[in-house]
């Protein structure tokens, strides 16, 4: 509802592919906060409110990890699209661009499974320096293949 509602406020439209990405993407980052706290328990009870715990850390691993391996996949299957192809003259950078978000995601769910991240990933993504860095290399690739590079910079 947040991306449809900042769409329409920013005039932009929103194609089936960047919810059938966002959906995944925020699953599994929920998934990850979710890890952390189980990860972080210091027994095997339930944690207090949830309805979850401790032992249901192997799940919460599993559908992280489906769920990034997802929206990966939704990412790569967008390029393929007419929509992509009328956006990104340079499409195989679209592909290229899939790699450092696809290690993104795998550095965010290992970072949860290890207990090495701050209870919201979303706080953790913005102070993690080199999943920054991952996002930065995936935009600067999105931008060079959409030809914005040459008018910004060249």
């Amino acid at each position: 509802m947040r991306v449809i509602a900042g769409a329409l406020a920013a005039n932009v439209t929103v194609t089936a592919f960047l919810l059938a990405f966002i959906f995944p993407t925020f699953h599994c980052l929920g998934c990850v906060k979710r890890l952390t706290e189980v990860t972080l328990a210091k027994d095997d009870n339930r944690l207090p409110g949830r309805g979850y715990g401790r032992l249901d850390r192997g799940d919460l691993l599993n559908v992280a990890i489906v769920s990034g391996v997802t929206a990966v996949a939704v990412f790569v299957f967008y390029s393929f699209s007419v929509h992509a192809q009328s956006l990104y003259p340079t499409q195989w950078l679209l592909w290229l661009a899939a790699v450092p978000l696809s290690l993104w995601m795998v550095r965010m769910i290992w970072f949860g499974h290890a207990g090495k991240q701050d209870y919201d990933p979303i706080v953790f993504a913005m102070r993690d320096k080199h999943g920054l860095g991952l996002m930065m290399i995936t935009l600067a690739t999105m931008f060079y293949a959409a030809g914005l590079w040459q008018q910004w910079f060249g």
